[in-house]
């Protein structure tokens, strides 16, 4: 069993629903190979619009689902683009956590070694 981390961005609401049926894929591979992994999905440009509240309950769902996974998992969500969207944190669904810049936060987990994957 092998340790690693990895972060996967998303970018677009217009694919985000084919973007997490696969990523809902590489969970269950992961599992399956009894990889300890820690996964970080983050948010940003017109992903964020998915994390609002009564916005389209199906987008819940599908988060829920990420997180309930037996590989560890965060969805987080970038503060600039819930600005540039109107959106409030408080309006967003209480498992996402946000950081103040979702592109610096993936070029931080770069640096530190993380693995990437840009799902747009």
């Amino acid at each position: 069993m092998s340790s690693s981390n990895l972060i996967i961005q998303l970018t677009e609401i217009h694919s985000l629903n084919r973007n997490i049926r696969s990523i809902e894929n590489l969970l269950r591979e992961i599992e399956s190979l009894g990889e300890n992994i820690n996964v970080e999905i983050v948010l940003f440009q017109s992903a964020v619009i998915s994390l609002r509240r009564g916005y389209e309950e199906s987008y819940q769902k599908l988060f829920e689902r990420l997180l309930s996974k037996k590989v560890k998992v965060r969805i987080l969500a970038c503060e600039q683009a819930l600005h540039s969207y109107n959106i409030d944190k408080k309006d967003i669904y209480d498992f996402i956590e946000t950081v103040p810049s979702g592109i610096a936060h993936v070029y931080k987990r770069i640096i530190e070694g993380w693995k990437y994957i840009c799902l747009p």
